[in-house]
């Protein structure tokens, strides 16, 4: 091949290549365009779908569907039974504040509302009494007075006493057809156990078996405990 057929091929090529340049060169700015207009159609699409979506509508969506996993009105008693199995913790919380001190080794709230739930948990029937025929209410009642007077003589604290009202009355929950005869011997050993969880110093065991004019004597007490 002559160099003078490369001369003449030359400019047939050149063409090309400036064309190649001028489409890169209109792609470059119409890439370019399009970046600058897709901020405003972001933003617009932005605030389309926060106009669509509104709070009410999320709202009352999620009302729906608690009120189609709740409802209110049971027809049958299956359905009852279902709606209070599926009854959530809070229901059993307390409107009062807790009396609580502050301590360092729990959170005040939580441990005001165990104790609020424990207390519906252990919550003690009013017809105890009928378990156990040869008691009458009255008898609880004198038992209950002459505990006070106990505690009134070795000057034990208020806690004890109604601790040993809640042994004396979750003993009678628990068994049935208790004789008259050892209701003095269950409210005295119910006074010596909650003596021994609240009182720094207790009475000793013979003090107990001192007040009951030895009707109750210290092994029977211990063996009641």
């Amino acid at each position: 091949m002559s160099i003078n057929s490369l001369k003449c091929d030359r400019p047939s090529r050149q063409p090309i290549i400036l064309l190649r340049k001028r489409k890169a060169e209109s792609d470059i700015e119409i890439s370019s365009q399009s970046d600058m207009s897709s901020p405003e159609r972001s933003e617009g699409s932005v605030l389309l779908s926060s106009c669509e979506s509104s709070p009410y509508e999320e709202t009352d969506s999620g009302d729906e569907q608690e009120s189609a996993d709740y409802p209110l009105i049971p027809s049958t008693f299956s359905e009852f039974r279902g709606l209070a199995g599926r009854m959530k913790p809070f229901s059993l919380t307390c409107r009062r504040k807790s009396p609580l001190p502050e301590v360092s080794w729990a959170e005040q709230t939580d441990l005001w509302q165990s104790l609020v739930i424990k207390d519906t948990i252990y919550r003690k029937d009013p017809k105890i009494l009928l378990n156990h025929p040869e008691i009458e209410p009255n008898m609880r009642t004198i038992v209950l007075d002459w505990l006070t007077e106990v505690c009134q003589v070795y000057k034990l604290h208020r806690e004890t006493y109604y601790l040993a009202q809640d042994y004396i009355d979750r003993f009678l929950m628990l068994k049935s057809n208790l004789p008259k005869s050892c209701l003095q011997l269950l409210g005295v050993t119910a006074l010596f156990v909650a003596a021994k969880m609240e009182e720094i110093y207790p009475p000793r065991l013979d003090q107990y078996s001192f007040v009951t004019d030895n009707a109750c004597s210290d092994s029977d007490i211990l063996a009641q405990e």
